[in-house]
């Protein structure tokens, strides 16, 4: 058998188009070459420092330093191209390049998530950003990443003025060591406390994985990236081709319309089944394999003589194939795994 292939690969992708839905796939925005962030700020004089309100991108209320320009912050340093992340754990999929910066007045770390406006010309690309910072704007949870301003420099870049997190991913932080169920289950509280959150606002995230979930060195966590989050009412079904294949649900696989609040769910059960065992829960030896593990929801077991009763019974409530019987966010919080045996 040839050795199983890593889930969410470009091979993996490649493999799955005949699972997947080819039409209406989100434009992706590329990386751009690595540059010296630094140097493009150094020149303060060319910063915009336009009157607000003017944007579209611009927020509707005061952030956390009131309304900012670009030269209120001072670039530290390059921290790569990635979603928040710093430089020791630097990951990639990203939609804009990123700069630790301090906020003069405060002192405050902050990241400077840029995007060129040159990569949004198209109008999809333009209006995903502007969802995702709508929906930033909307959301205030202590494991969800803050927003704190956005600036629109008018010619070249649109700025988020982020929380600056250190942390490392929750795939590094799992992968290190095993965790213990005392720990996977104060981790994951959190992150299904910020899915609950979330979906009480209408926002589903769509992109759940371990490389969107931070952990700080105290054992917080932050969810990161709502690069393809989108508001919808409850109930709401879209098809739209979305996320990291192997964390997709498998009515996405098998191009159904579907809920991706309740997609989300089904993401995070492929996280909690990871940080139980350090292994996806669908198995193949092959792409196609994988694929169609998922899209036929053959959940391999969790080893008992490791994983506790309770803790599988969570993990597959929320990997239940039929999306009307899954867990909801709320239902899993309320779990026994979770509340500390209070359901």
């Amino acid at each position: 058998m040839p050795p199983q292939m890593k889930p969410g690969t470009t091979m993996m992708r490649n493999a799955l188009k005949k699972y997947l839905v080819s039409d209406s796939k989100p434009p992706v925005i590329r990386l751009s070459e690595q540059q010296n962030l630094t140097s493009r700020f150094q020149n303060r004089r060319q910063l915009s420092t336009s009157s607000r309100g003017t944007s579209v991108f611009s927020l509707k209320k005061e952030g956390k330093y009131g309304f900012t320009k670009l030269d209120d912050y001072e670039v530290v340093k390059s921290i790569g191209i990635g979603p928040l992340l710093n430089a020791a754990a630097i990951g990639k999929g990203a939609y804009g390049e990123v700069v630790e910066a301090v906020h003069k007045r405060s002192g405050d770390a902050v990241a400077l998530k840029i995007y060129a406006k040159s990569r949004m010309a198209d109008k999809t690309r333009k209006a995903n950003l502007l969802r995702e910072v709508r929906n930033l704007e909307a959301i205030n949870h202590p494991n969800v990443v803050k927003l704190y301003d956005c600036i629109d420099d008018v010619s070249k870049n649109v700025v988020m003025v982020m929380e600056f997190v250190r942390g490392v991913s929750l795939k590094r932080y799992a992968s290190a060591r095993r965790l213990s169920e005392k720990e996977v289950a104060h981790l994951f509280r959190q992150i299904v406390s910020a899915v609950a959150y979330c979906h009480s606002k209408g926002v589903a995230h769509r992109d759940l994985k371990l490389e969107n979930v931070l952990v700080t060195g105290n054992g917080t966590v932050k969810i990161i990236d709502l690069g393809f989050s989108i508001w919808t009412q409850r109930g709401q079904k879209v098809k739209i081709l979305c996320g990291t294949p192997a964390y997709m649900a498998p009515e996405i696989i098998k191009r159904y319309e579907y809920d991706p609040q309740l997609a989300d769910i089904w993401a995070a059960g492929v996280v909690l089944y990871y940080l139980l065992s350090g292994t996806f829960p669908f198995k193949g030896g092959s792409p196609e394999e994988i694929g169609k593990s998922i899209a036929e929801s053959k959940l391999a077991e969790l080893d008992s003589n490791k994983v506790s009763s309770g803790a599988a019974e969570l993990v597959r409530a929320m990997l239940t194939a039929d999306p009307s019987h899954r867990f909801t966010a709320f239902a899993a919080l309320q779990h026994p795994f979770l509340s500390g045996g209070k359901s």
